[in-house]
């Protein structure tokens, strides 16, 4: 996911504060939440040797179980469980940070997040909702505003596209390309001998439950017209990260295409 920045920093800058005011009063949740909103930056992922967001998120659900009613620890697992791939409990944490006090986020950017991860799981009509929520905040951010009309459009677009679905006949484009894995994204060179295109593989170093990753793959026409099978590009392109929606320039020596951050990298 691409938005799963600024809740931190928007929140929890008073955490360098000598002084902490949390909206519960139990001594034992907001040490487990402490602990818990600590560890990525403390602890490494031993199978992943990034941050450990998943042994953070232990903690603050220990924290939750203390006080179910504890904003800021739902806040912050909502945050690390989108990290690492669990959208599900993502959403189920944003939704109960909104059920407690839907005000405390001033900017209403909390409306925004949720939205987005409804999208990505296909709860179309609730993302509008929130989405709208969202729109009507005042000291909303000026740049979340522009990002949630198109969330708004590719919503409303893809329920019109369900309701309404068009026949095709896709053809096999050959064993070379096509698996048992997702690919898409294609990109032709201009003299229609060469495709790269983006494919889902299996990948034990990424984090969370979903141990896969999207890589680039290239296979060249025979002279048969027969796509040979596909090979990765190297690791100066492919990365444990997600890369996608390549464009081979006209010279066939430039790519373009989307690369998603490390999570060991700042986000701002």
């Amino acid at each position: 996911m691409k938005y799963i920045f600024l809740i931190l920093s928007l929140i929890f800058l008073s955490s360098c504060s000598v002084a902490q005011h949390y909206s519960t009063k139990n001594k034992k949740a907001i040490k487990l939440f402490e602990k818990g909103r600590n560890t990525p930056s403390q602890s490494i992922d031993p199978v992943s040797h990034t941050p450990n967001y998943r042994l953070g998120l232990k903690y603050l659900n220990e924290a939750i179980e203390k006080d179910p009613n504890f904003w800021e620890a739902h806040m912050v697992a909502g945050e690390f469980a989108e990290i690492i791939g669990d959208y599900p409990q993502a959403i189920d944490h944003f939704e109960k940070a909104l059920a407690i006090d839907p005000q405390l986020n001033t900017t209403g950017s909390t409306y925004f997040y949720l939205a987005n991860l409804q999208q990505a799981v296909g709860d179309y009509d609730s993302a509008l909702k929130n989405i709208d929520s969202f729109q009507k905040f005042r000291n909303a951010n000026p740049d979340l505003i522009r990002q949630s009309y198109k969330i708004q459009a590719d919503c409303e677009f893809a329920m019109e596209a369900v309701k309404n679905p068009l026949k095709f006949n896709p053809i096999n484009i050959g064993p070379g390309i096509n698996t048992a894995q997702p690919e898409y994204f294609p990109t032709i060179t201009v003299d229609g001998k060469t495709i790269l295109f983006t494919r889902r593989v299996k990948d034990g170093r990424v984090r969370g439950d979903f141990k896969e990753q999207e890589d680039f793959f290239v296979s060249q026409l025979s002279d048969r017209n027969i796509w040979q099978t596909a090979v990765a590009m190297p690791q100066n392109v492919n990365t444990v990260n997600n890369e996608g929606a390549p464009t081979i320039a006209p010279d066939g020596r430039s790519l373009v295409f989307v690369a998603c951050p490390s999570f060991t990298d700042a986000r701002d």
